[in-house]
């Protein structure tokens, strides 16, 4: 009798899975054999990071299909490849993939519920209510928190030149731009460029890295969101989840008791809440802390990364740092010697060396979106049902030699603005597109940009012989970055 009911457990499961893995083949959709029981995630985490797995997908049916077919475990997953289909679904027919399918448990995890997460019309109010927070003119009241850590920041890399050692930029630049996360979106006084941690770093460090499989968990749960809500599974540690809560309840009270007023992103938080006091939809203190902890995993890791693999590229190729240095001393030498919002705005060649370095490292790999309603794909006859997961293969079409030649070469020149224009809108597009575009890009790029200036106004960087080339990506990061240290030597030019 228990040899019948195992025979026929192994008969069920075994129809289960076929019946799952053959969705696309009975769709005619181009597509990568799957393994049980990740699918295509098979090795994520360990063996392979995210990248990889895309950018296998994505070079196998470049040349031969407009889009395909993936397996995150058992759940089916359309890759765009044609990028008129990228355009399609982000911008061109946005209102049918509004949202990005991330996974949220608000009623056990309120700190979930930020703008990355939300979707519909919770998402829009408070899109249209934070716009204004990230605007030239909010940014420039920002900036100074920015300029004020320059010293602290760039002390770091003189005290090698008085060491004679290299610097772990890596290191520096997720210090940096956690004391400035720290201080512009939970109004505290910054410690870790001066201690070399603090607990915003160590808090944030535990939420983007993640042991082994668990990286894949950001993807299973997108995938099988309901169970998770149901098993009451969380997107954050509990622990994590309550410091960051403590910490900005403790802040929004201080302010309001002792009426503080600072021109950063918690103040402009407090001062919408108060704004919709009236109306019922008045911020709560959970909605407050979890556009805080946004903040903090959108700004602090994707623009350390960002600012880490660009001082890399620059002192890999000096040709490029000398032009990048002349430029600087030249707008200086128009603004008084002073590194000001203006100045910045000024550096056109900055913003290339930039880009280029986006195109090659993003630190988002992918964009996701969900379907809202069934939609049909005018180019393709493909429907696309109501809830079908989308993952569009950032890292591997900014790296595709049909749209870049010579894609693995780090050449700002891609940026020009002549030559941008003769590329497809969607070929660039390391922050998203469209309506859902990433709210605080701008003020990620001023930080990265004033890391560079700040240092190659005084120093000449070069690549350190201890650093291992070619450079490996860490598997286990949701963000990209080095799986090894990056040291860089240091010198007064």
């Amino acid at each position: 009798m228990l040899l019948y009911l195992v025979i026929l457990i192994v008969c069920l499961v075994y129809y289960f899975v076929r019946q799952k893995f053959s969705y696309w083949s009975d769709r005619n959709v181009a597509h990568l054999p799957p393994k049980f029981p990740l699918g295509n995630l098979t090795g994520m985490g360990t063996k392979y990071h995210l990248i990889d797995i895309m950018r296998s997908t994505y070079e196998k049916f470049k040349n031969s299909e407009k889009i395909a077919g993936m397996y995150f475990s058992f759940g089916p997953v359309l890759v765009p490849i044609d990028l008129n289909i990228v355009e399609t679904i982000l911008v061109k027919n946005f209102s049918s993939f509004p949202n990005r399918g991330v996974y949220l448990n608000e009623k056990d995890e309120p700190l979930s519920a930020h703008l990355f997460a939300i979707e519909d019309e919770k998402w829009r109010f408070l899109r249209t209510k934070l716009s204004p927070t990230f605007t030239s003119g909010k940014i420039k009241f920002m900036y100074n928190t920015i300029a004020s850590l320059g010293d602290d920041f760039l002390q770091i890399f003189l005290d090698g030149i008085d060491s004679n050692e290299p610097v772990d930029v890596k290191n520096v630049c997720q210090r940096f731009t956690s004391d400035v996360i720290t201080s512009c979106a939970f109004g505290l006084d910054p410690q870790s460029l001066r201690t070399g941690t603090s607990e915003v770093l160590e808090n944030g460090n535990k939420i983007l890295i993640q042991p082994g499989w668990k990286s894949a968990k950001f993807f299973l749960l997108m995938m099988f969101r309901k169970w998770g809500q149901r098993l009451h599974i969380k997107s954050f540690p509990t622990e994590v989840s309550d410091f960051f809560y403590n910490l900005t309840k403790h802040t929004v009270e201080q302010r309001e008791k002792d009426n503080i007023v600072r021109n950063d992103f918690l103040n402009l938080l407090i001062q919408i809440r108060n704004e919709n006091s009236d109306d019922g939809n008045q911020l709560t203190i959970e909605q407050i802390a979890a556009q805080s902890l946004l903040f903090l995993i959108a700004g602090f890791e994707t623009t350390s990364s960002t600012l880490t693999f660009a001082l890399f590229n620059l002192a890999r190729h000096t040709d490029v740092q000398d032009k990048v240095r002349e430029e600087i001393q030249r707008t200086l030498a128009e603004h008084d010697g002073e590194i000001s919002y203006a100045a910045l705005k000024d550096m056109k060649y900055i913003d290339q060396v930039i880009n280029e370095t986006l195109r090659l490292f993003s630190p988002l790999g992918t964009v996701t979106r969900v379907a809202k309603t069934d939609f049909l794909l005018a180019d393709t006859k493909m429907f696309i049902p109501k809830g079908q997961i989308i993952v569009i293969p950032v890292h591997a079409i900014h790296r595709d030699a049909n749209i870049y030649p010579d894609p693995e070469k780090f050449d700002p020149d891609r940026f020009d603005s002549e030559i941008v224009q003769l590329r497809h809108k969607c070929s660039f597009i390391p922050f998203g597109n469209g309506p859902r575009n990433c709210i605080a890009r701008r003020f990620g790029l001023l930080e990265v940009k004033f890391g560079i200036v700040k240092l190659l106004s005084q120093l000449k960087l070069t690549v350190n012989e201890n650093t291992q080339l070619p450079l490996q990506f860490d598997n286990r990061s949701q963000i990209l970055q080095s799986k090894n240290l990056i040291l860089l030597n240091v010198e007064k030019f």
